[in-house]
């Protein structure tokens, strides 16, 4: 299913948001972050939600997730 997704999203727009709560939900960290990190390249307006979308629990932890935070002004 997820490479399903990862081919789609090379032939059309899929947010990376949706892409990393993707692989959030599957405790695939690796490539959450991955995802998450070229939301912030491209300025994905949905990363916003990441602060209090409850998928990205298993990420709060993080050193990388709090990094991204502050790169992003939300921490």
């Amino acid at each position: 299913m997820t490479k399903d997704l990862e081919q789609a999203a090379q032939q059309s727009y899929i947010p990376p948001y949706w892409m990393a709560a993707l692989h959030a939900g599957l405790d695939h960290k690796e490539r959450a972050f991955e995802w998450l990190e070229k939301g912030y390249d491209e300025r994905d307006t949905l990363l916003a939600m990441i602060t209090t979308e409850p998928i990205f629990d298993r990420l709060r932890e993080e050193p990388r997730f709090r990094d991204l935070l502050k790169k992003m002004g939300l921490a």
